[in-house]
């Protein structure tokens, strides 16, 4: 926690569910932020470098510009594919 010799030092800490409550409130902020952004790519085409297997028999990648995508193509890891966005959550481009 703070440091004794800083302003936050001296400043009581708020209640644990207080902080996790905020926190909670913080991270939705963000996903639905993120899906916004990613939302703006629906209907655009990538080139995509496929770098793991995920789940329910499909594979991840990553675009040019480092957007992480999901697939249901066949391929392996390794391979790079063409991708077309078709749906967006808070944290990649699916194409399914």
């Amino acid at each position: 926690f703070p440091s004794h010799d800083t302003e936050a030092g001296i400043v009581k800490q708020l209640d644990s569910k207080i902080m996790m409550k905020r926190s909670h409130e913080l991270k939705k902020c963000a996903d639905l932020i993120a899906k916004k952004e990613y939302s703006k790519y629906i209907g655009k085409k990538f080139t995509a470098f496929i770098n793991e297997k995920g789940k329910d028999g499909s594979m991840k990648g990553r675009t040019d510009n480092y957007f992480q995508i999901v697939t249901k193509k066949k391929c392996s890891v390794g391979d790079e594919i063409f991708f077309t966005a078709k749906k967006a959550t808070a944290t990649d481009l699916r194409d399914f």
